[in-house]
């Protein structure tokens, strides 16, 4: 009887340990998938630029690789205004694009926009523009 509950609790001993070594294998797996989903998937956007050369912002995501450009699709500013656009983090600036109005564009990164960097995109109205615009649209650091 005894030989039978050593080898009842060995057996469950052996199932905890395969579940737990497949949920940290899972883990394993999964964590990296995550972070370098977070630049390579588009991220929704919809921001005021304030007016009179005011400026709107997204919110940070991280870059995974060094030397991209952000990517913009399906872009659009209100009211016929065009805005434009640059990477932006807490050190460095990348170069403001032309005026955009609507599409698809390119934003460049700063040299200091390096993988693990967080950056966001900042949107400024020219000086002229007496409202504030509404910008939206989808973007990816990358």
């Amino acid at each position: 009887m005894k030989k039978v509950k050593r080898n009842i609790n060995n057996v469950k001993n052996s199932t905890k340990k395969i579940i737990a070594g497949g949920a940290f294998a899972l883990t394993c797996v999964t964590i990296p998938m995550v972070a370098t989903q977070a630049s390579t998937v588009y991220q929704a956007f919809n921001t005021t630029v304030g007016s009179f050369n005011g400026n709107g912002y997204t919110g940070y995501l991280s870059k995974t690789n060094s030397g991209t450009n952000a990517n913009v699709r399906n872009f659009s500013a209100g009211g016929g205004y065009s805005v434009r656009v640059r990477m932006q983090s807490s050190s460095a600036n990348g170069a403001w694009t032309g005026y955009q109005s609507s599409g698809s564009f390119n934003v460049s990164a700063h040299s200091d926009h390096g993988g693990g960097t967080s950056v966001r995109l900042n949107f400024n109205n020219r000086l002229t523009t007496p409202v504030s615009v509404q910008v939206q649209g989808d973007w990816r650091p990358n």
